[in-house]
């Protein structure tokens, strides 16, 4: 009898160890490539944020939860590393100064009087693998600044959990011209005039 409880406690150990291992094992991780979508050279320190997440929202008492979010920078040769869970959804924001903001979702388009649903058409088979590649468009002069941090800043929301990270430092001067564009929308509906500085 105490030869069987002692190999019955020896089997519960052994179980617990197998199951601490693989909750601790390392994650999964891609690698993927930073270019100039026109001269085809890498891009050093662009952004890149994934958030992993799972979507129950057509369950009750249930919704979109993230399962893990990440941020880094692409290194001198454009590669950055990002973690995978291959059966889970995700959103993918990639931001450079000087280039349109890529996202795995939409696609910025430079359109001021369209609907807010066609400004940010959808994207499609877009897929998270090793040794992928994002090409980055070069900001020309014809963009709007002000609808590309307004997609920015939407870019930025989807693609990460919390405020904080290289993603969020890259894009703070599209994040600030956002706010500063929504401070004189807002005046404009309640017929609030700028101030002129007076200058002496």
């Amino acid at each position: 009898m105490k030869a069987y409880s002692t190999i019955v406690v020896l089997i519960l150990i052994s179980c617990v160890l197998i199951l601490s291992l693989i909750t601790c094992s390392p994650k999964r991780v891609v690698r993927g490539r930073v270019m100039d979508a026109e001269s085809r050279q890498p891009i050093k320190s662009a952004a890149v944020a994934i958030k992993w997440y799972t979507d129950s929202s057509g369950q009750p008492s249930t919704g979109v939860k993230t399962v893990d979010a990440a941020q880094a920078l692409s290194d001198d040769k454009g590669i950055f590393i990002i973690p995978e869970y291959p059966d889970k959804k995700y959103v993918l924001g990639v931001y450079k100064n000087g280039y349109i903001c890529w996202s795995s979702q939409d696609v910025f388009l430079n359109q001021p009087n369209a609907a807010a649903r066609e400004k940010y058409p959808g994207k499609t088979g877009y897929q998270i693998k090793n040794g992928m590649e994002i090409k980055l468009v070069p900001f020309k002069k014809e963009h709007s600044r002000n609808l590309h941090a307004g997609f920015t800043v939407m870019v930025a929301g989807e693609s990460t959990d919390k405020p904080r990270g290289p993603f969020h430092q890259a894009i703070e001067p599209e994040f600030n011209l956002w706010r500063e564009n929504l401070r004189k929308d807002f005046q404009k509906q309640l017929g609030v005039k700028e101030s002129v500085p007076i200058h002496k």
